[in-house]
């Protein structure tokens, strides 16, 4: 599925921002649907014990990533591992929360003008300051897993310092609202 893309700004630096406030340092310009696709091939793994010696390990097996204005969409495949009796296979909220902290991430660094490479050194640090999670049951897919971010607010709160608000879904199943204060590094 190929995309054209058109970002303003791409090649520059990021865009010097007067301090009534951030709007769109560069809009996301889509065309036929999606600005960019970026084809990733890459793992977010978490693993954890709820009861001692009977860890949980789940991998997300990374494919795709698709950007438009205030919105990304991730395509993952998954494998989950547990030593934990009677534990079905199924997608970890914080498994989830781990992503989404990363299609944060590599949506800022198109909107705010940095090239995005995951083995680079980061340049910018998310950190989540409030989570609502709505899991009303669990999601067992393993292929083609699709979870999708809106960005609904993001204000500039210093020279190199920003606070946004987002929701999340995966699957249509699982809800996430987040609040994250973001820094340029």
């Amino acid at each position: 599925m190929a995309h054209t893309v058109t970002i303003n700004n791409a090649n520059s630096n990021v865009k010097k921002i007067e301090n009534n406030g951030l709007q769109n340092p560069n809009k996301i310009q889509s065309i036929n649907g999606f600005a960019k696709v970026i084809e990733e091939n890459t793992q977010n793994i978490v693993s954890f014990n709820v009861m001692p010696e009977r860890n949980v390990t789940e991998t997300l097996h990374i494919k795709e990533y698709h950007i438009k204005h205030r919105e990304i969409t991730g395509v993952f495949d998954r494998e989950y591992e547990t030593s934990m009796k009677h534990s079905p296979n199924h997608l970890i909220f914080l498994t989830a929360l781990v992503h989404l902290q990363k299609l944060i991430y590599v949506y800022l660094c198109e909107e705010f003008g940095f090239n995005y490479n995951p083995f680079a050194n980061e340049v910018l640090k998310v950190w989540p300051t409030n989570l609502e999670i709505e899991m009303p049951k669990m999601i067992t897919k393993t292929k083609g897993v699709v979870q999708n971010v809106q960005i609904t607010n993001l204000k500039k709160t210093g020279e190199k310092s920003y606070f946004g608000n987002c929701i999340s879904t995966i699957e249509g199943i699982v809800n996430i609202k987040a609040d994250a204060a973001v820094f340029i590094i």
